[in-house]
């Protein structure tokens, strides 16, 4: 299953309003057709970016876009969503944008070449019960003529008993959302599930941000920290009580630099 990241800068920030009003549409169609051509491309573009043997009716089809392809691609370029260079064209820091997702990827890929790996080497193990059939097995020394103490085989009860080997948990892949929360694709599921996309993403921002303002990050799971500790949840509630108060009110933004705010430039 491949995903795409959305931020929730999209619905307010200066080029998603500069798009809208060059096509003459408005907001909601403007965000509906960026992802759309975003969940298209993934199939179509390489991790630079780049379209791939595409053509502007090939765009145009992607976002369902019933008029000239020109004008639709002309105003991706022109509000600064498509780069264009060498008579190619690229979507605007894809690759940066994306990067959970392709390290997502890397890491599935190295783990099933480390298996495979495992199994064309035929390694066998072996197994404790094993060892116990070839200890019973073994031949008994022979009595000596003057047999000593020392010389006696010792009785089995004095073994150590064979400590059956640990099984070793699967390993849990998390991925980085914003700069410094990591969650697995399940955890961010759930919080999806119960707080809604919009919801959870403001939440990741508000965590992200008490990161970088403290400098480190002492807690081993954000998702607990999200769900268990409460501060999170109650920062949130604060927050969108306070933006209810202000008419016209714009969404929480984060006020701390990202590294996918380049997106956005």
């Amino acid at each position: 299953m491949a995903w795409i990241s959305v931020h929730q800068q999209i619905r307010d920030h200066r080029k998603t309003r500069n798009f809208y009003r060059t096509l003459g549409i408005n907001r909601a169609e403007a965000i509906g057709t960026l992802v759309l051509i975003w969940t298209w491309a993934v199939d179509n573009c390489n991790q630079e970016g780049e379209l791939l043997s595409v053509t502007r009716e090939d765009i145009a089809d992607a976002a369902y876009w019933k008029k000239d392809p020109d004008i639709l691609c002309n105003a991706m370029i022109n509000t600064g969503w498509i780069d264009e260079h060498d008579n190619k064209m690229y979507l605007h820091d894809w690759a940066d944008f994306n990067k959970p997702f392709y390290d997502y990827i890397a890491r599935k890929e190295k783990d099933k070449q480390r298996k495979r790996q495992g199994i064309s080497a035929g390694n066998s193990v072996e197994t404790p019960q094993e060892k116990r059939e070839e200890f019973h097995d073994s031949p008994s020394p022979s009595p000596s003529p003057s047999p000593s103490p020392s010389q006696e085989p010792e009785p089995l009860n004095n073994v150590l008993p064979i400590k059956k080997p640990r099984k070793s948990k699967p390993e849990i892949i998390k991925i980085q959302f914003g700069e410094k929360v990591h969650l697995s694709e399940i955890e961010h599921e759930k919080l999806v599930e119960k707080n809604g996309e919009l919801n959870t993403n403001q939440m990741i921002s508000i965590l992200d941000n008490w990161y970088l303002t403290k400098g480190n990050k002492p807690n081993k799971s954000d998702y607990h920290t999200m769900v268990t500790n409460g501060w999170v949840m109650k920062r949130f509630a604060e927050d969108q009580e306070k933006e209810s108060k202000k008419p016209g009110a714009k969404p929480i933004t984060k006020t701390s630099p990202s590294k996918f705010d380049s997106f956005y430039q």
